[in-house]
């Protein structure tokens, strides 16, 4: 079998010493090179862009070590000449493959110029970011699925609420959810490029509305967030209760996207961190927001993330852009022997833990009664709680992190990947 492999909207880095201070990069290649692993008899090609790095498995390859060169065009290269320059190079290989795995990052409602939603006469202008990073992807899964467009289907993951599905640029609607850390859905628009027959001809539920389809696309909390942590050490660091900190968080300032201003990392700073005096602080903050702030906050290098949340005995997790999703920063501080507790707003489905409302008497339940606060007021009296009795700090420490050794034994996502794909 021969499984396309990339993201949309962004390059994957192999090497870790590339990856932002924001978060994130170390996902797909660590799920990458989870399903080599798994699956060696495998072809894994990686289409998406990147510096054209030499594959680390034998069966990765890197197309881009040919294409890179091979795409190399004048700054003022009309839009047109690098799309047909693009589909030269790229579309041999889609046409060869047995599945795509693609996780998505930024990119337009157009990728390429297609018809304008509501001028159908007009072409619209796409980024040259969406040009260069998305559109020959999408290009490519088109001419993949034409061949049976029922039964192909690429397999979309989705780890930041920013970046949902949002390309009008493939032709084809998905039948199969989105795999991401909440459960929720969305219209969306294909592009047909003047095939006439309807959706039910094709067998798609969908709507057919002059020239475009109108189909819904489901999104499910599949534990994606999962994918990047790493296997816990055992419990060796209960012992070291005395030397860590009190309270420390690495927390990065994001957009709310026009959400209510409680969901802001900015609230949550000045009402629910600020009143700890926490130990430490790091992330990637506006200047505004630390004038508004009064302190100096800086990034921390991925490469450091998981030595420094060693360090303390409590941190706080809070809702990203303005989401209630779940998100990796519960499982990494699991990992290391620091208690999380979560925000009213975080992960407000109960895909980590269960909610207030769902939590009952068992073990995980009273984890969950123990990690989710209400108000800024519970959160300082359990910070002091962890940091005064090593017995409530032991406790749960040991189950956070026996709910981490059990999810990453089940592998959730990577098996609901590997369904998708056939391979078990």
């Amino acid at each position: 079998m021969k499984i396309a492999y990339g993201k949309i909207g962004r390059v994957i880095e192999i090497e870790s010493a590339k990856w932002g201070e924001s978060g994130g990069d170390n996902e797909p290649p660590a799920l990458l090179l989870n399903l080599a692993d798994r699956h060696p008899d495998v072809e894994w090609v990686v289409v998406g862009k990147n510096s054209g790095w030499d594959p680390p498995r034998p069966n990765i390859t890197n197309p881009w070590i040919e294409w890179g060169p091979a795409l190399r065009m004048k700054a003022n290269t009309h839009v047109y000449d690098r799309i047909r320059r693009y589909d030269e190079v790229t579309m041999p290989l889609f046409r060869e493959l047995d599945g795509v795995v693609l996780w998505l990052g930024q990119h337009g409602t157009s990728n390429s110029p297609i018809p304008k939603v509501d001028d159908r006469e007009t072409l619209t202008s796409p980024q040259a970011s969406f040009v260069a990073y998305s559109s020959f992807i999408l290009r490519g899964i088109n001419v993949w699925r034409k061949e049976d467009p029922f039964n192909r289907e690429e397999v979309w993951l989705l780890p930041d609420a920013r970046n949902y599905l949002k390309a009008r640029d493939l032709k084809w609607p998905r039948r199969h959810p989105v795999l991401c850390q909440y459960d929720w859905g969305r219209h969306e628009w294909c592009e047909r490029y003047g095939d006439t027959r309807s959706p039910k001809e094709c067998g798609f539920d969908a709507e057919d509305i002059e020239g475009k389809w109108r189909t819904w696309d489901t999104y499910i909390g599949s534990g994606l967030e999962l994918v990047g942590i790493p296997k816990p050490a055992p419990l060796t660091w209960l012992p070291q209760w005395k030397e860590r900190d009190r309270f420390g968080i690495l927390i990065n300032e994001a957009r709310n996207y026009g959400m209510r201003p409680e969901l802001t990392r900015l609230h949550a700073m000045k009402h629910y961190v600020a009143p700890l005096n926490p130990d430490w602080v790091y992330g990637t903050w506006t200047e505004a927001s630390l004038k508004e702030l009064g302190r100096i906050i800086k990034p921390l290098p991925y490469d450091r993330i998981f030595e420094c949340m060693a360090r303390t005995k409590s941190t706080f997790t809070t809702p990203s852009s303005g989401s209630h999703w779940a998100t990796a920063k519960p499982w990494e501080a699991f990992g290391t022997g620091t208690i999380c507790f979560f925000h009213p707003d975080y992960d407000t489905q109960g895909h980590i833990i269960p909610t207030l409302e769902q939590a009952d008497d068992s073990d995980l339940g009273t984890l969950a009664k123990w990690l989710r606060i209400r108000t800024p007021e519970d959160l300082a009296n359990r910070v002091q709680a962890v940091h005064t009795s090593f017995d409530t700090y032991t406790w749960l420490a040991e189950m956070q992190h026996s709910l981490l050794v059990r999810e990453l034994e089940t592998q959730r996502c990577v098996t609901m990947i590997e369904k998708r794909l056939g391979l078990c």
